[in-house]
């Protein structure tokens, strides 16, 4: 972190006592650092050390470019996109690209149906386990760095895991770990003890027999990748994912005072739309916390397939159906995304649904961010495949 002297170090020791004491009288505990470092403070603590060091995830101006191209013209497929999105009644932004032709690129519906505000092209919203696909890339780098294999046992970096199960890091990537998705006590007080507590639990099945999906995978790999790097995992993903990717408007956890563009989160209940309560990102940590925009999940689906933040091997490991690693899973899970005729992933919050799905060739681009959860839908989820086929067909169809 950049030193401070005279007048400047001065101007931030009162900030940063001044913001304390607000805390403080909130009834917030505040924490100095110490040589445990990140790994023994809480995440609220660690929110707060963020915050004073000036590391917290703030809103940044868009770039210029960020590669997607305007919308040009009529396009009867894409006339149709929209008025499929309009007739479900679609709450969000959508960024529909065609054989790299940009279709749909808009909000629609409300980001604040309070105060009226619109959903735009530039609206945040916290996209669940679309969270996982930069835990994965993580992982996947430090592997490049030699820091660890995808086939260590997990028993080398967490105690709590029995080394006779021999779960093994691309287990958890891959949800054939075995681990239980609900039941137990889980410690959230700080990503050690959470990656502690998952390793007590009872076993739900080998490793390596059964495909289960769990976001308590993906907390022990939050915590792995500390472990490893020394950083936090929002300094990590920030430093080596987000800013190499040109992600400047994607996070992760609370957004302190720069909020003004991120939605708000609603559920569909009776016909109403209930705001939903706070999130709890304790709960969330490497597996949902992240908040983005449509363009900046299709920078991260570049940059993936561009090679910028992997090397073609681990891109192939990363869109590797876990059916072909584990002769008794049957899956077409990778390592964060579904492989099918395109990659795809779904996260899925109270009052957030998201929707990432792009083809091999960097070309069709499916991304629906949407901030209001229908309680009884099908609706969002057979919309984003709809879409999709209908892409497929007009495919088929120029063919």
């Amino acid at each position: 972190m950049k030193q401070r002297t005279g007048w400047a170090a001065r101007k931030y020791q009162f900030l940063r006592a001044g913001l304390a004491g607000t805390l403080l009288a909130a009834g917030f505990s505040v924490y100095t650092p110490d040589a445990a470092g990140f790994e023994s403070s809480s995440f609220m603590n660690r929110s707060l050390l963020a915050l004073f060091q000036g590391e917290q995830n703030v809103y940044a101006a868009p770039s210029v470019s960020d590669g997607v191209q305007p919308v040009q013209g009529n396009n009867a497929l894409a006339e149709k996109i929209d008025q499929l999105l309009k007739a479900n009644d679609f709450n969000g932004s959508a960024l529909i690209i065609n054989k790299g032709q940009t279709l749909l690129d808009q909000g629609y519906g409300y980001a604040n149906f309070a105060n009226r505000t619109m959903n735009t092209a530039r609206t945040q919203f916290y996209v669940a386990s679309l969270t996982k696909t930069v835990v994965a890339t993580a992982v996947l780098q430090l592997q490049e760095q030699g820091k660890l294999k995808v086939t260590d046992n997990v028993h080398q970096y967490v105690s709590s895991f029995d080394e006779s199960r021999n779960i093994t890091i691309s287990d958890l990537l891959s949800h054939t770990a075995g681990i239980a998705a609900t039941g137990g006590e889980l410690d959230y007080s700080s990503p050690r003890s959470l990656a502690m507590s998952i390793g007590e639990l009872a076993p739900a099945a080998e490793a390596g027999t059964a495909w289960a999906y769990s976001d308590r995978n993906y907390m022990v790999l939050g915590y792995i990748i500390e472990q490893l790097s020394g950083e936090q995992l929002s300094g990590y993903l920030k430093k080596h994912i987000f800013q190499p990717a040109g992600m400047g408007e994607t996070g992760t956890g609370r957004i302190f005072g720069y909020d003004q563009f991120l939605a708000k989160g609603y559920t569909m209940e009776d016909g109403k739309n209930e705001l939903t309560s706070a999130l709890d990102f304790s709960t969330l940590y490497g597996c949902g916390d992240m908040y983005s925009t449509t363009h900046n999940i299709y920078l991260l689906d570049k940059a993936l397939l561009s090679g910028k933040l992997l090397s073609e091997g681990s891109v192939q490991q990363m869109f590797t159906p876990v059916s072909e690693r584990e002769a008794a899973v049957d899956s077409t899970y990778g390592y964060s995304f579904y492989v099918d005729a395109m990659y795809h992933v779904q996260g899925i919050l109270s009052g957030w649904d998201s929707f990432n799905s792009f083809t091999s060739d960097g070309e069709t681009y499916v991304i629906l961010l949407s901030n209001r959860r229908n309680a009884d839908a099908k609706g969002d989820d057979e919309l984003n495949e709809t879409i999709k086929n209908m892409l497929a067909a007009a495919e088929q169809l120029s063919q």
